[in-house]
């Protein structure tokens, strides 16, 4: 059994979809969602960024709160390299990391769940959601400490490049990147709250 934590990274502002993590969605800031569920199935939840407003709200939440480097701040910094120096400032002991979008709050808490008890209880070096067609979708990205600190911190090179995945998962969220992706998510989100 290894030891699992969660970690969200936001950013305060976003091209698309300006301030995105900090929009109110369905009465919270969008980022809340899926860090509530998250510290529902652990207290091992890391909360990176560089915005201070969402920080404090982490912080109240009980998220271990990790400020982003300066250095670290562009927008184009990939996520796997904002995962290295994440972990650097973790405890030792920490053996996975499963990130958690903050722009994907149609997340189901039983498929957060799911990839934590498969990152927990197995020895897979990546995790990865994906759509119906197999495309990496990355809601949820479990990475083992050993593929985290080997990955490329080449800054220019996307993600979706170094991406290896050993076990790809089902996910129907949506992924906000604009507003049209924003309005779908919430009428998803309400939809379900009716059921």
């Amino acid at each position: 059994m290894r030891k699992v934590a969660f970690l969200m990274l936001a950013k305060g502002n976003s091209k698309r979809l300006p301030n995105k993590n900090k929009k109110t969605f369905a009465g919270k800031p969008l980022f809340t969602w899926n860090l509530s569920k998250a510290l529902e199935i652990t207290k091992n939840v890391y909360f990176n960024s560089d915005d201070v407003g969402m920080i404090n709200i982490a912080r109240l939440m009980k998220a271990h709160v990790l400020e982003r480097n300066t250095n670290l701040r562009d927008h184009d910094v990939p996520s796997r390299v904002l995962f290295n120096s994440s972990l650097k400032k973790m405890p030792k002991d920490i053996e996975v990391i499963l990130s958690i979008q903050a722009n994907s709050p149609n997340i189901e808490p039983k498929l957060i769940k799911t990839c934590f008890e498969l990152m927990k209880n197995n020895n897979f070096d990546e995790l990865l959601t994906c759509d119906v067609n197999y495309n990496i979708y990355g809601s949820l990205w479990g990475l083992s400490r050993k593929r985290v600190m080997t990955s490329s911190l080449k800054i220019s090179l996307n993600d979706k490049k170094t991406q290896k995945p050993d076990c790809l998962i089902l996910d129907r969220s949506v992924d906000i990147h604009t507003l049209e992706e924003f309005k779908k998510s919430l009428r998803a989100f309400n939809k379900t709250r009716k059921q």
